[in-house]
């Protein structure tokens, strides 16, 4: 960076000391064409601000007055319980649903003047 490009940044960002502040007179008294530059160059610069400041950008906020809450974590205890639930319902579904052998029996007890029998179906 040149020595007079440096001196135009610095007055554009108002940081130019006393001393920078005659060197930079000196300069564009010293040729027209200095002066053509830096009228340019402050131009130019008026031209970006006018443009940023029409985009309209909102600013984030510097600090926010409600933190968001933090997420509660989800119970694990739930998913063990939702397991054992459908594979008892599982269970109980297939126990009604296949047929079962016929293991009908009889018993019979034999004593005394009367013969009793037990069926189970």
């Amino acid at each position: 960076m040149s020595r007079s490009t440096e001196l135009i940044a610095n007055y554009l960002d108002d940081a130019l000391s006393d001393q920078e502040v005659a060197e930079l007179q000196t300069w564009l008294e010293a040729d027209p064409a200095n002066l053509e530059e830096f009228v340019k160059a402050v131009a130019r610069n008026e031209q970006l601000r006018k443009v940023v400041k029409s985009m309209n950008i909102p600013h984030a906020p510097v600090a926010q007055s409600n933190p968001p809450s933090p997420r509660k974590p989800v119970p694990q205890g739930g998913r063990w319980t939702k397991w054992i639930l459908v594979a008892s319902l599982m269970v109980a579904v297939c126990w009604f649903m296949f047929p079962r052998e016929n293991n009908a029996s009889v018993v019979t007890f034999e004593g005394g003047s009367a013969q009793v029998s037990l069926q189970t179906d």
